[in-house]
């Protein structure tokens, strides 16, 4: 990630001459090679872009390629509320893989699928095409995205309020990223694991997951998934009566978001963090609320990261 960064420029560039010269196919294998870098280092309105592009001018692309842009779209459109359009993008995606026979490339589109069918509320949808897309990777021995799958089946647990089932899915998912590497899978399902400990009121075992998932997240810079974490923490800190500092890391996590384009992901706990903000800023008043929020705001990523792990007392008894 860190060397596609500092590439970053030349890759543009790189594919905007491909359009240029008319060379579609040579843009569209740059989506598909590039796609979770765009996802995960907050450039994701900078591939939807190029991706739309090679869309618009490869009308002759074959399928497989047009299968491959319109799963990198999909990546960069998840997160942006557009869940219709992403519902759309990913279902072509997914048949044209399977008119072209790759079995492996429509599990990643099948994954993505379910991302706006989570969104959208139609669980049913989302397990079903999560268990396809399952089967699919486990069929090509892919980890990496076997993990991706069992997390979101832990999401649609989460959201039917099965919190053992979600933490076997997310433990399930963990295990596959050791194989694989995956920190962005890991941080996910350290996430998850989180949301299931902190609804089964072990605020404790919460904490410490949430912990986890920002250490991974911070380390591969992915600033969007820390900023969930972030709010994660904001809500430990609120439940030990650390209100100032739940304002501050939710002020942190706030300016993370904003600087990534505000993306919404089904794996984040959006109602958690609401009921943390609004009890927050009652028990503070709007003065010290601002004044708390605008200090976390005011850091940057690595110190909003070094203050968020910089305490860790035990919750105190009974909550």
């Amino acid at each position: 990630l860190d060397r596609l960064e500092a590439e970053n420029d030349n890759l543009r560039a790189a594919i905007g001459r491909s359009l240029e010269a008319g060379e579609a196919q040579t843009a569209a294998r740059f989506g598909w090679a590039l796609g979770m870098y765009w996802v995960m280092r907050a450039r994701r309105e900078e591939g939807r872009l190029l991706m739309e592009q090679t869309l618009a001018q490869g009308g002759e692309l074959p399928a497989k390629m047009r299968a491959r842009v319109l799963f990198a779209l999909a990546l960069c459109v998840n997160g942006s509320r557009e869940d219709q359009r992403l519902l759309a993008i990913s279902e072509e995606s997914a048949a044209l893989f399977r008119r072209d026979g790759d079995r492996h490339g429509e599990a990643y589109a099948l994954l993505v699928l379910s991302f706006a069918a989570l969104q959208l509320g139609d669980l049913d949808l989302a397990e079903r095409v999560l268990e396809e897309s399952l089967e699919g990777f486990r069929e090509h021995e892919d980890a990496w995205g076997s993990a991706h799958s069992l997390n979101h089946l832990a999401v649609a647990s989460l959201r039917r309020s099965s919190y053992p089932r979600a933490a076997r899915y997310a433990e399930e998912a963990l295990a596959a990223t050791r194989r694989s590497g995956d920190r962005l899978g890991a941080n996910v399902a350290l996430h998850l694991l989180a949301q299931a400990a902190w609804a089964s009121n072990e605020h404790e075992q919460a904490a410490r997951y949430f912990r986890e998932a920002l250490v991974l997240a911070s380390e591969a810079a992915d600033k969007t998934s820390s900023a969930y974490c972030m709010q994660g923490l904001a809500a430990v800190a609120g439940a030990r009566s650390e209100t100032q500092r739940a304002a501050r890391l939710l002020g942190a996590a706030e300016a993370l978001l904003e600087a990534a384009g505000t993306p919404i992901y089904v794996t984040a706990d959006h109602d958690l963090h609401q009921r943390v903000e609004s009890a927050a800023r009652e028990k503070l008043g709007e003065k010290q609320w601002t004044a708390a929020w605008d200090e976390g705001r005011a850091m940057g990523f690595e110190e909003a990261v070094a203050y968020t792990l910089g305490k860790d007392e035990a919750l105190p008894p009974g909550i």
